[in-house]
C-alpha cells in the first residue's frame, strides 16, 4: 500500500493552506506533522530553504508553497486540460500571489491600531479600489485585473470550465482580504466573492473546511 503524502508545517493555515485546499479538492488523504522551526533551519538536507512547508509523496520531497501546489495540481488534474490552460493557470496564480504577498507584508507589518488602519486604507486605494489598477502604485497587484480575467472566461472559473489550483489560490487570498475588510469586499467585488463561494462550496473542499484537519488562521493583530 502506498503511504499517504505528508505535509509538514506549523499548526495553523498560513502558507500551507493552499496546499491543504488543493489536496482536499483532489480527494487526496494526507498526514500532517507539526514542524519545528529550529529543525527546519538546521536540517537543510530536508528543508532546502530553511523553512516550511515541506511536502512528501511517492514522487517528490518538496519545499516552497507554490511548487507544492503546482505539483499537486499537475498530478491530480487541477491545472487545466491543455498546454494553453496550464500556462493560464500559472499566470493567474502569479497574479494572485502578487496580491497575496503584498497584503501579507502590509497587514502584518503594522505596529499599532493606528498604523494598521493607515496601512489598510493605503492598500485598499492601491490594490483594491476600482479605477486605481493602472496607477503605478498598484505594481501589477490589483483585484481589478483578476476580476477582468474571471469575467472574460465566462464559466465561473478562472481557466477552463473546471476547478483548478488558480481558483483555490484566489479563494484563499480573498478569504484573507474578507477577514480584513469585511463587507467592503463583498460590496466592491461581488464577482470575486461569488467565485470564492463557488470554490469553497465544492463538496470535497467544503468537507475539508468543516473537518479537524483545518487549523486556525494566522491572526492579523489589529484587524
Amino acid at each position: 500500500m502506498t503511504a499517504k503524502p505528508k505535509l509538514y508545517y506549523f499548526g495553523l493555515q498560513a502558507r500551507a493552506e493552499p496546499i491543504r485546499l488543493a489536496l482536499a479538492a483532489a480527494g487526496v488523504e494526507f498526514e500532517f506533522e507539526a514542524a519545528q522551526k529550529e529543525k527546519s533551519k538546521q536540517d537543510l538536507d530536508h528543508y532546502k530553504f530553511g523553512q516550511v512547508p515541506r511536502y512528501i509523496d511517492e514522487e517528490v520531497d518538496l519545499c516552497q508553497t507554490n511548487a507544492i501546489v503546482r505539483h499537486v495540481g499537475r498530478k491530480h488534474g487541477l491545472w487545466g486540460k491543455t498546454e494553453a490552460q496550464h500556462s493560464a493557470v500559472e499566470e493567474v496564480m502569479e497574479g494572485v500571489n502578487d496580491l497575496h504577498n503584498t497584503g501579507l507584508t502590509s497587514f502584518f507589518g503594522a505596529t499599532s491600531q493606528e498604523d494598521f488602519d493607515a496601512i489598510k486604507e493605503k492598500f485598499w486605494k492601491e490594490h483594491l479600489e476600482p479605477g486605481t489598477e493602472t496607477a503605478p502604485e498598484s505594481r501589477g497587484a490589483h483585484a481589478a485585473y483578476l476580476s477582468r480575467i474571471l469575467a472574460a472566461n465566462k464559466t465561473g472559473y478562472f481557466v477552463g470550465d473546471e476547478l483548478t489550483i488558480a481558483d483555490l489560490f484566489m479563494a484563499n487570498t480573498l478569504k484573507l482580504l474578507m477577514d480584513v475588510y469585511k463587507e467592503r469586499i463583498a460590496d466592491t467585488w461581488p464577482d470575486l466573492v461569488k467565485h470564492h463561494d463557488l470554490v469553497m462550496g465544492q463538496e470535497k473542499v467544503a468537507a475539508y473546511l468543516q473537518s479537524p484537519q483545518r487549523l486556525g488562521p494566522l491572526t492579523i493583530k489589529y484587524a
